[in-house]
């Protein structure tokens, strides 16, 4: 999007918020971060496309992907092994700045980032669901590969408590784990209209759980208190979510089209 067409578009936010505003309905014009998702009535979403295509040799399929706060990180699956290929574009220029080998980090479903530990963690999910596998963000490489104690679909850190929250597998339930991956608690979810569950995300306040048919984002925070499944009716939706991420306040979400997208999305909430 230019800075023209984003200016004209900042206007028409501003003029809409504050027409809505004077029947007393806000629309919240900052980052994802700042919806207050205990009292938001609806979000509307809308989509950028960012990266076309996210894929190398016969690892086609998107699978995980997260940020550290610098580079974008994405697992492209070989659908016909027990490998996939991990890239590093720097966000902004989207400029592909490495790429590994074949890893043998299986479907690669879900990644995070560990501020502490400094490295990306990646939740292989198929075909052996407790396995857990950490990679150097620098190199690209696997650096250990061991089990946990759940089986699980996606993963996501908290740098501000030391934990990790996860999807837990044939359900949609989740857990919280300590560093070491011990279970602090298990939280029972929703059950959605949407069929299949994707990667997830975090902050400090929310976990965001990515679904599809339909696309969507379910919404709790640490304590297991569920704020509502929203629907990602955006130009994207022809497309399988796979992998989502925040960053600077931005969502962006990636999407098997059969080759990988990445798409920066918009939202507008209404309260």
């Amino acid at each position: 999007m230019s800075d023209f067409f984003a200016n004209i578009l900042s206007v028409f936010m501003s003029f809409f918020a504050s027409f809505f505003g004077l029947f007393g309905i806000d629309i919240l014009k900052n980052g994802f971060d700042d919806i207050d998702f205990s009292s938001v009535k609806s979000i509307s979403f809308s989509s950028e496309l960012i990266l076309d295509d996210v894929h190398e040799g016969q690892n086609t399929i998107l699978q995980g992907g997260c940020t550290d706060g610098k580079y974008a990180y994405f697992c492209s699956d070989n659908p016909n092994a027990d490998t996939c290929s991990v890239s590093k574009y720097r966000i902004g220029s989207w400029e592909e700045v490495a790429r590994s080998t074949s890893v043998k980090l299986d479907h690669a479903n879900d990644i995070t980032y560990n501020k502490d530990k400094d490295c990306l963690v990646v939740c292989h999910n198929s075909p052996v669901k407790t396995r857990v596998s950490f990679v150097n963000k620098k190199t690209l490489e696997v650096i250990e590969t061991f089990d946990i104690s759940l089986k699980i679909y996606s993963i996501t850190y908290n740098a501000k408590t030391n934990q990790y929250a996860v999807g837990i597998s044939s359900t949609f339930d989740f857990a919280i784990l300590d560093k070491d991956f011990n279970v602090i608690k298990t939280i029972s979810g929703v059950k959605p209209k949407s069929t299949i569950k994707q990667g997830m995300d975090s902050d400090g306040k929310y976990l965001y759980f990515l679904l599809s048919s339909p696309n969507a984002i379910s919404v709790y925070d640490w304590d297991g208190v569920h704020y509502g499944i929203f629907e990602l009716n955006d130009e994207a939706k022809k497309y399988e979510t796979e992998n989502m991420f925040l960053f600077n306040n931005e969502l962006y979400i990636g999407y098997n089209s059969g080759y990988g997208k990445v798409y920066k999305t918009f939202f507008e909430a209404i309260y």
